[in-house]
């Protein structure tokens, strides 16, 4: 799994110099060619302050909290530490380098994937249970697979609001965060933009879309 590999890389970054010093360099090294995949691949955004501004970076920023999340939960971490922080940094360098893919981080795991009486939400089994949209109805997110199943609470609590703006909201009230929702989400939105050609444009020049991009966060909360 790429996160355990990249796990065992930055453990080995941090080994003592005498006992790694190969290991350390050929690292390095590695690290090295990243940035420098990541210099080629930005230059077609100009700048890396320009590339901040679209919408790529923002489903970046998206599918890299997921893949920390998914860390920082297997690991039993209560608060995100200084190996989250590095791992931030590398998933994001090897997203935009294109040696990692979205796709490899929200595809959907079975393990997840709540159980027909289950609320996608709050994991409480209160049936029956109802359709909830994940980019708001109201909003244009209509068809395919933009739902998941909810109970009535929840749907009540979520209203019309983005999935990211109702983790954002309940944050104080420390529900779970549904990752596998998450999931479908940004890779709906990541499909979304891709088909229509709005991965490098700039969000302001993005038009209107079904979700609302600044609500999708760098950081999901441990609860």
């Amino acid at each position: 799994m790429f996160i355990d590999c990249c796990l065992e890389r930055l453990k080995g970054s941090q080994s003592a110099p005498d006992s790694g010093r190969r290991t350390g360099l050929r690292q390095r090294k590695t690290c090295c060619v990243i940035h420098i995949e990541c210099m080629d691949m930005s230059s077609n955004w100009k700048s890396m302050s320009t590339y901040a501004k679209t919408v790529r970076s923002h489903l970046y920023r998206g599918a890299t909290a997921i893949a920390v999340f998914d860390d920082a939960q297997a690991r039993g971490l209560e608060a995100y530490d200084e190996t989250s922080r590095s791992l931030r940094q590398r998933i994001e360098s090897e997203l935009i380098a294109g040696s990692l893919l979205i796709e490899d981080i929200c595809a959907e795991r079975s393990p997840e994937i709540p159980q027909p009486d289950i609320c996608a939400l709050c994991g409480r089994r209160l049936p029956p249970l109802t359709r909830d949209h994940l980019w708001a109805k109201s909003r244009g997110g209509k068809g395919g697979d933009n739902f998941i199943w909810v109970c009535h609470p929840c749907n009540s609590d979520k209203k019309n609001m983005d999935l990211f703006e109702w983790i954002e909201c309940t944050a104080g009230r420390k529900k779970p965060v549904p990752i596998w929702a998450c999931r479908r989400y940004l890779f709906n939105a990541w499909s979304y933009c891709k088909t229509r050609g709005l991965l490098d444009k700039q969000v302001k020049k993005a038009g209107s879309l079904p979700f609302k991009l600044r609500s999708i966060p760098s950081e999901l909360p441990l609860r």
